[in-house]
């Protein structure tokens, strides 16, 4: 049995106290100027790792709700609170994902609960007047067995913006090449949409690698019909009707200027037609898009997370298709 040792505040919190959070004995050397790759460093090399793949959301959503000081502090908040003020928070909603007397996952405001209506979301939430520094920028719609995803967005965007900087490189060595020749257009065009093509192959395996193969179909609404809109698509949503998720974007000073509010409806994969078809036609029968006016645009996920708008210069569609190339049968 091995002899135990008490911890004095002066060995946790003294100069010799490794940054991540492992004590030195006096004959070991601090890890962070360590030459070799045994001991601690490797402690570090591994908890590194672990920090670059970690993602809040599990303990916000499991683990922070259920902590006792958590729980206490709401507690505290509730107190101080005066009794109209009390019961209206009661009367919100059957099911508040404040609740910390039941099991039920906490949930941001700006998301409605699988326990809630889509009425009593819509009437907690509407579109048309919550405001951006209230809760956010946008309002979220999820269906009652909401799809968990586990995506390693932080590993596509760091080995995406990595081929984006290689293209941008090859790209303007061939630039110069080819003015350097006095070379045509149409001649340095020949060059570099063979590399466009192989950076969109590479993005979308690496999307693929990943798991952000989520994508949406974008409706820009005019603040005016936003709600109508929107109560279409969080209904539909919330019954598991449409995608795997919903947002709209919350009032903010742009409304002044009449500038529309993007509504959004996820799939789970960009490359399933067959249910991204489904979704598009489901919007139409909410008579939420028309042949006859403009058109939807879908998106990947993918080129949202490294900011692929229309007109970079890496010469990629920004969108994938639209809904009049659905429904005229071009995809």
């Amino acid at each position: 049995m091995s002899k135990s040792t008490t911890l004095r505040p002066e060995d946790i919190f003294s100069d010799d106290s490794s940054f991540y959070g492992g004590l030195l004995k006096d004959n070991e050397r601090d890890p962070l100027h360590a030459d070799s790759a045994t001991g601690s460093e490797g402690e570090i090399e591994e908890l590194t790792r672990e920090a670059a793949e970690y993602s809040p959301e599990t303990y916000w959503t499991h683990i922070h709700p259920h902590l006792l000081s958590t729980i206490q502090a709401r507690r505290q908040e509730e107190n101080k609170k005066p009794p109209a003020v009390a019961e209206e928070k009661n009367n919100e909603a059957a099911h508040s994902p404040m609740d910390i007397d039941t099991d039920t996952v906490y949930l941001p405001r700006n998301m409605s609960s699988e326990h809630e209506t889509s009425a009593n979301f819509l009437s907690r939430l509407p579109a048309s007047s919550t405001r951006e520094e209230n809760i956010g920028s946008w309002i979220y719609a999820y269906p009652a067995k909401r799809v968990r995803d586990n995506e390693d967005r932080a590993g596509f965007m760091k080995k995406g913006l990595e081929a984006l900087h290689a293209y941008v490189a090859q790209e303007a060595k061939l630039r110069y090449e080819n003015d350097k020749k006095k070379g045509s257009a149409i001649a340095l065009s020949r060059k570099v949409k063979p590399l466009q093509r192989e950076l969109e192959k590479e993005l979308l395996e690496l999307a693929r690698e990943t798991n952000c193969i989520s994508g949406k179909w974008m409706m820009f609404i005019t603040p005016d019909r936003v709600d109508s809109y929107w109560a279409a698509v969080a209904g539909a949503t919330m019954k598991g009707q449409l995608g795997i998720a919903a947002k709209v974007a919350t009032q903010s000073d742009m409304d002044a200027q009449g500038k529309p509010r993007l509504i959004a409806v996820y799939t789970k994969d960009y490359e399933d037609i067959a249910d991204i078809k489904r979704v598009l036609r489901k919007l139409v029968e909410l008579d939420l898009v028309k042949r006859e006016e403009r058109p939807i645009y879908y998106k990947r996920d993918a080129w949202t997370y490294l900011e692929i708008m229309s007109g970079n210069k890496y010469g990629l569609k920004a969108t994938a298709f639209s809904s009049a190339d659905v429904l005229g049968g071009k995809v």
